[in-house]
C-alpha cells in the first residue's frame, strides 16, 4: 500500500480508525476497547469512531473508550446511507492521518470500504457473525459477505467456522485469518457472594441460571422460556433470569404470562458488570440459534459456572470436548430440557467440568494472546 512508505519513515504510532455501527458495549465493543488499550503499549495508535445521529447523546461504547483513555471520533449521520460519511473520515485523515481502516460490519463495511480506497490505505473488517432476522436483512448481509470475500485487503473472522462461511462464496480466498475472542483473565475473580440471589427473594435451594445476551430473536430466549415450563410443572425449584435488553423484550414478557411463569423468570435488564452475577449463578444456558465466538460462553467457563451452549458459530471451538462443558443442538427443545433435567438432578456432574474449562480459558483465550496476534495482523498489512 502506499501508505507503507510514509508509516516507516515517521518511525511513530500506526493509527488505525477503527468503525463501528453499534452503541453498545456488547461483547464485541469490549473486544475492540480491549485490543484498542492494549496496542497502546505498543506501535499502534487506534481511534474508535462510531455513527451518531444529531439528536443522540454519547453511547455506552464511547463512554467506556473514553474512559479507558482512548481517543473518539463520533461520526454523525442524518439517514441510513448518509454518504456524508465518507467526507467526515476523510476530513478526519487530514488533522489525524490514518493508516488503516478497520470495520465491523454492514454500514462501516461499506463507507469505510470507499474511504479506504479514496485514501489508499489498507482495509481491514472483523466478522463478528450475521445475524439475519428478516428476507431483507439476508439480502443486505449477503451483499455484506459478497464485499469482504472480494473486495477487502483481510478479513479477521472471529472463529473457524465464520470462516467457513466466506470461503462458500470465495474458495480461493487468500486475505481470510482467524483470531479468536478472548478474555482479560486476569480481572475475573470467583467469590463468595449472595447479595444478587438476596436481592431477588431467591432462596439458596432454588436453582439459579442465567441467560445472558441481547434479548432478539436469534438469542432464542423463547425457545428457553418453553423449556424450562415442563421442569417446573416436574416440581423443579428455579429462578431464570434473563439478563440483557431487545426489541424481544414485550414479546417474551407476553410469553411468560402464557406459560405461567412469572415467579419463575426475571428480567433483571443489561448489567455492565457481570462478575458479581457470574459468581452468584449456577448454571448459565446459551441456547442461540447463530452466534460468532459468544464471550458468555467464555466468561461463563472462566468463572467456574457450568455452562450448556448450543453447537454454531465458534462455540465448538471453545467447548471442544464434554470435559469442560456441554454442547447440543440449536433447536433442539427437548435435548435442551433433558440437558437442564440432567444439571438439575446431579450438578456435581457439571461442576466436575469447571475447573478444567476455567484453565482452558486462562491458557488458550487469554487477551494477550489475541493482542498479540492482532498485531501481527496489523503489520502485515502494511
Amino acid at each position: 500500500m502506499s501508505r507503507g512508505m510514509d508509516v516507516d519513515e515517521r518511525k511513530d504510532k500506526l493509527v488505525i480508525l477503527d468503525i463501528r455501527d453499534s452503541p453498545w458495549y456488547d461483547g464485541p465493543g469490549r473486544t475492540i476497547i480491549e485490543v484498542a488499550a492494549g496496542l497502546r503499549q505498543q506501535n499502534f495508535e487506534i481511534k474508535i469512531a462510531t455513527f451518531r445521529s444529531e439528536e443522540k447523546s454519547d453511547s455506552d461504547y464511547l463512554t467506556k473508550a473514553k474512559q479507558r483513555g482512548l481517543d473518539c471520533f463520533e461520526i454523525i449521520e442524518s439517514k441510513t446511507l448518509d454518504f456524508s460519511i465518507i467526507g467526515q473520515i476523510l476530513e478526519y485523515n487530514e488533522t489525524t492521518p490514518i493508516d488503516v481502516i478497520h470495520t465491523h460490519d454492514l454500514r462501516s463495511n461499506l463507507f469505510g470500504l470507499i474511504a479506504a480506497r479514496k485514501l489508499q490505505v489498507p482495509i481491514v473488517s472483523t466478522a463478528h457473525g450475521w445475524v439475519a432476522n428478516s428476507l431483507k436483512r439476508k439480502l443486505l448481509l449477503f451483499i455484506d459477505k459478497l464485499l469482504l470475500a472480494y473486495l477487502f485487503d483481510l478479513v479477521i473472522t472471529v472463529s473457524d467456522k465464520t470462516q467457513s462461511r466466506l470461503k462458500k462464496i470465495n474458495p480461493f480466498s487468500k486475505h481470510l485469518v482467524t483470531v479468536r475472542n478472548a478474555l482479560d483473565t486476569q480481572h475475573y475473580h470467583i467469590e463468595e457472594r449472595d447479595n444478587l440471589r438476596q436481592s431477588l427473594g431467591v432462596s439458596k435451594d432454588t436453582v439459579l441460571i442465567g441467560k445472558i445476551g441481547r434479548l432478539s430473536p436469534e438469542k432464542r430466549q423463547d425457545q428457553l422460556l418453553r423449556s424450562i415450563k415442563p421442569l417446573v410443572d416436574e416440581g423443579y425449584k428455579l429462578k431464570l433470569l434473563l439478563i440483557g435488553i431487545g426489541p424481544e423484550e414485550e414479546n417474551l414478557r407476553h410469553l411468560t404470562e402464557s406459560l405461567g411463569l412469572q415467579d419463575v423468570v426475571e428480567f433483571v435488564g443489561f448489567i455492565k458488570d457481570m462478575q458479581p452475577v457470574y459468581n452468584e449463578l449456577d448454571l448459565v444456558i446459551q441456547a442461540s440459534s447463530t452466534e460468532g465466538m459468544p464471550n458468555v460462553v467464555l466468561e461463563s467457563m472462566l468463572m467456574r459456572v457450568p455452562i450448556i451452549a448450543t453447537d454454531v458459530g465458534g462455540t465448538s471451538e471453545i467447548i471442544d470436548s464434554d470435559q469442560v462443558g456441554t454442547l447440543i443442538e440449536a433447536d433442539n427443545r427437548q435435548q435442551l430440557i433433558d440437558s437442564i433435567r440432567s444439571f438439575l438432578d446431579s450438578p456435581q456432574q457439571y461442576l466436575d467440568k469447571t475447573g478444567k474449562a476455567e484453565q482452558r480459558i486462562r491458557e488458550e483465550f487469554d487477551s494477550n494472546i489475541r493482542l498479540a496476534r492482532m498485531a501481527e495482523v496489523y503489520n502485515s498489512i502494511l
